[in-house]
């Protein structure tokens, strides 16, 4: 099998700031702006979050129109995060923080316009320590 066309690349050189992309995307979404929130991704891109309610799938959209009635039907909802670590290399990132009173774990990559092209995440609770 072959990886993943969004972990191509030159892992030696970066389009842009993931950290600057992340800050961004958050804070709109945060503010209930989805449409901006879905600026920060590429048209085409891959967003694969936890369920938004128990019981339900993992939230999964393809391109950025999905992604923004993704984010409508889910809803405003205020929340505090932070992030505990955020390492680029090239065109990917992995970042850990908290949120919600959890843990998340994300891997995503960026496009060659600097905009998230795929974006996958976990979550738990309780948050794990940081040591």
């Amino acid at each position: 099998m072959n990886p993943s066309r969004t972990w191509d690349g030159d892992s030696g050189s970066s389009p842009g700031d993931t950290r600057t992309v992340l800050d961004a995307y958050f804070e709109h979404l945060g503010r209930g702006r989805f449409e901006d929130a879905a600026e920060c991704f590429s048209e085409d891109c891959l967003y694969s979050h936890p369920p938004y309610a128990p019981g339900a799938g993992r939230a999964e959209f393809r391109g950025r129109a999905e992604l923004v009635a993704g984010f409508v039907r889910r809803g405003y909802k205020s929340y505090a995060y932070r992030f505990a670590v955020v390492l680029q290399r090239g065109f990917g990132c992995i970042l850990e923080g908290t949120a919600l009173g959890g843990s998340f774990l994300s891997s995503l990559s960026l496009d060659a316009d600097g905009r998230i092209l795929r974006y996958a995440t976990v979550y738990c609770e309780p948050p794990v320590p940081r040591r």
